[in-house]
């Protein structure tokens, strides 16, 4: 297949539910896997308290600022007074801002919990259960796109003066009887294989019908 791709989970957990199977077509975007949300959703519970707390504090900051600007005007505090109070104040600002930066991280991992298909595929493989626990980037499955295949047929470089970019390539598979398939070729190595005169060219198939899989010949 030209698109394929081993599907990786973001977070650390314990993985709930794993939606698909060998051999079933999901849809890009589609739910592939669940993760157990308890502490990642604490995590963000404890994060959007901050947010709350912190936009308390610069809210009472601000109104000790405007308050005690008012006593510094009217001589009752001393310049060294107001300027407590704006450092105060600025401290909260920063605290709020750190808060609302983090919130949001604690938001994305909550939503990586839910493994989703990069793209419209057919599952390869599934390299997880249900029940057991994954560490961030370990593998949940294997897709792979069906709809282009991709060709590599060994050229002999004697030959290779007469294969252009572009050009049909018509071909059989075994199993298939005399059944032919087209595609174009996609791009030419500009190597030898080693150990051989070869030069391997790629041809890109389409593959609507999902009638080749992945490794035949």
């Amino acid at each position: 297949p030209s698109v394929q791709a081993t599907v990786k989970a973001k977070v650390a957990g314990e993985v709930e539910q794993l939606t698909v199977r060998e051999g079933q077509d999901v849809p890009e975007g589609d739910v592939i896997a669940r993760l157990d949300t308890r502490n990642l959703q604490a995590q963000f519970d404890r994060e959007a308290a901050a947010v709350e707390k912190a936009r308390a504090d610069l809210d009472l900051g601000t109104l000790n600022r405007e308050k005690n600007r008012t006593l510094l005007n009217q001589k009752y505090i001393s310049q060294n007074t107001f300027e407590q109070t704006e450092s105060a104040y600025t401290g909260s600002a920063a605290s709020l801002r750190l808060a609302e930066a983090q919130a949001p991280l604690a938001k994305i991992n909550l939503d990586d919990a839910v493994v989703r298909a990069p793209f419209a595929g057919t599952v390869a493989k599934r390299l997880v259960q249900p029940g057991e626990k994954i560490s961030p980037d370990a593998s949940v499955v294997a897709l792979v796109d069906l709809r282009e295949m991709l060709l590599e047929a060994a050229i002999p470089a004697a030959e290779i003066p007469s294969v252009k970019i572009g050009q049909t390539a018509r071909f059989t598979v075994n199993g298939f009887g005399s059944r032919k398939f087209e595609g174009k070729v996609q791009r030419i190595n500009p190597m030898t294989s080693e150990g051989s005169r070869a030069i391997t060219i790629y041809v890109a198939v389409p593959n609507l019908d999902s009638a080749l899989k992945g490794g035949m010949f």
